[in-house]
């Protein structure tokens, strides 16, 4: 019975740990699998922020651009339009050119503004007002580029955050996943250890036997060797204690003649004590 007890154990303790090998190797499926998931989440998040950061920043220098035309037309440009300053018109040929003005208006217009205000005749005026078209147009063309850019902007930040979110939940599914592995490895190996213990128990079982009947065996002539001496014991405090042997009889000597008369005469003549009245 008890070796039967001990086989159970061990087969019982043996598909455990073989179950719970199964559930270890699925768990570190699904970690390999969301780790995967979680590395192509990041890779995406990261293409996006680089795209919003490319089309964020054309969408910033297209603002920038708008303000520079702005404050050069509203600012330099009028007070030129006015007067005769070479150091604004400077300033103000450079933002021209630099946003692809027509270069023989901006020879014109550096000849119209380097004369006196007074002096200024029709042509002057003429490229004046060709000039105030010219920084009109370049201001719309960037307003339309802002307005169409602002949709994508909020779809590039949209993006952005799906992107995060979707990398968030990833990388807490793969944390999950790596609790639910420790927790696994844990639990194999402790039934790995139940195994183990129970397969030693089994092993142990036959030397075990052997033991106790060795010791059995032992007890048996201890105890029989302790019945031997009760035995005699008992025989011994049953016996009864022999009489004293019979004292042998003192044969008496003789005694002389002489002296057994004198002995009589001495008597005949002994004289009774009177006692004095």
């Amino acid at each position: 019975a008890e070796r039967a007890a001990r086989e159970a154990t061990a087969e019982a303790a043996a598909a455990a740990a073989a179950e719970l090998a199964v559930a270890l190797e699925q768990t570190k499926g699904q970690l390999a699998t969301a780790s995967g998931e979680s590395s192509a989440a990041k890779a995406a998040l990261q293409a996006v922020e680089a795209e919003q950061k490319s089309g964020d920043e054309a969408h910033t220098a297209a603002a920038e651009r708008k303000q520079t035309l702005e404050q050069a037309f509203g600012g330099d440009y009028e007070v030129i339009k006015q007067t005769t300053d070479a150091k604004l018109l400077k300033a103000v040929m450079k933002v021209v050119q630099g946003f692809g003005f027509d270069s023989a208006l901006v020879s014109y217009a550096e000849e119209t503004f380097g004369k006196p205000a007074g002096e200024r005749g029709t042509f002057d005026g003429l490229v004046v007002r060709e000039l105030d078209q010219a920084f009109k147009a370049a201001i719309e063309e960037v307003d339309a580029e802002l307005s169409q850019g602002e949709p994508e902007k909020a779809a590039r930040a949209a993006q952005v955050d799906a992107a995060r979110a979707d990398a968030i939940a990833r990388a807490e599914a793969e944390e999950t996943c790596k609790g639910e592995v420790s927790a696994a490895q844990a639990a194999f190996s402790e039934a790995q250890a139940i195994k183990k213990s129970a397969e030693k128990s089994l092993k142990d079982f036959a030397p075990e036997m052997k033991r106790v009947a060795s010791e059995l065996v032992s007890a048996k002539k201890d105890l029989r060797s302790r019945e031997s001496i009760l035995a005699s014991f008992l025989a011994l405090r049953e016996r009864t204690t022999p009489p004293p042997p019979e004292p042998e009889p003192v044969e008496e000597e003789p005694v002389a003649k002489g002296a057994e008369a004198g002995g009589a005469v001495a008597e005949e003549t002994a004289v009774p004590e009177v006692v004095a009245q």
